[in-house]
Parts: structure tokens; sequence; C-alpha cells
């Protein structure tokens, strides 16, 4: 017992829980109410297990990150590791007619997300993410996304992410991931 614990109130979503425990490097999570007092408690195991069911429950709509990869394919090279292809659509473009900042943001960290699940079986959550342009990507333009392992271990991964049209590197993008599975 400790005299100052993190808690989480009624209202807190699993995303929230799951983050606090991450970053805290905590496996279980008392829930109090509005005077502190303990209502109930939660374990690392059951708050992924929950989002994983979420994840697996018919949505009212989707988010527009979903929207967005939706239009991406996954295959595999020769060596059999994942990469991704898809199109820039007018939706993720700018006024000036090349891709968003925070779509190419969403797009690589969902790459990367994905790519490590498939290398490890674990769930991530990003760290830190740093996007660097290198040459415009115009709509209707096919990238390719190839991700790459830096460093893994069984609580972070690093990842380089590079962003490609007509083989040349338009965008490159360096990840670094925390794991939410390990116990």
């Amino acid at each position: 017992m400790i005299r100052h614990p993190i808690t989480v109130g009624m209202q807190t979503s699993l995303a929230s829980a799951a983050q606090i425990m991450v970053w805290e490097g905590i496996d279980f999570l008392p829930v109090v109410d509005r005077n502190r007092k303990l209502v109930s408690s939660v374990t690392r195991r059951e708050v992924l297990q929950a989002m994983r069911d979420a994840q697996n429950q018919p949505q009212m709509g989707e988010t527009f990150e979903h929207l967005m990869w939706n239009g991406f394919a996954e295959e595999r090279d020769q060596d059999g590791k994942l990469f991704f292809h898809g199109m820039i659509t007018p939706q993720m473009a700018t006024h000036l007619g090349t891709i968003s900042h925070g779509v190419l943001s969403s797009l690589m960290t969902q790459a990367a997300l994905t790519f490590a699940k498939d290398v490890s079986g674990a769930d991530y959550v990003v760290d830190n993410l740093s996007t660097y342009f290198i040459r415009p990507v115009q709509i209707e333009n096919p990238v390719v996304i190839t991700p790459v392992i830096l460093e893994m271990s069984r609580r972070a991964c690093k990842l380089e992410i590079l962003m490609k049209y007509q083989d040349n590197i338009v965008a490159k993008g360096m990840l670094s991931l925390q794991s939410i599975d390990h116990a």
C-alpha cells in the first residue's frame, strides 16, 4: 500500500486507464468516486481485454483515422516483412494539394503500430514521433509505407517509417512505442 496512489474516476475511459498504466508502469488501478472513496479496481489485463472486446464491436461510425487507413493494403515482401500501400485521396490533402501533416503522422503511426504487433504480437502506444517531409506528396499519388525496426525489447520498440512514391522517399518518420501488454 502507498499513501497517495494513482487513481482514476468512474468517467475515465478505457484508453485513458491503459495509458496511465503504461506511463506509470502499474498493473493495478483503483477506481474512486468524487470523494476519493474506493469504488472498484481494475487490472492491466482487464483493461486490455475490454479494449480488445470494444474493437470487435460494431461501431456507430468510423473515425477519421480508420477512414484514412482503410485506403491502404497490407502486403509482404520476399522476406515476409509487412509493408503498406495506398493512394493519397483529396480528403488527405491541404489547400495546396499536398498531404497534410496530420494525415502523414496518422498513416505512419498506424503503419508502425500494425507492424510492431505483427512482429511481436503485443499491442503498443506511441511514445514519440518525429516526421520529416522530404518531397511533396500530391493527391492521387500511390505511396508505399515501409516500417523498419531499429530496436525492439519486451517493453519498447523503435522504428523508422519510410513513405515512398515511385521509389523516391517523400517522407520519413522515427517512432518509439511502448508495449501495453508487458506484465
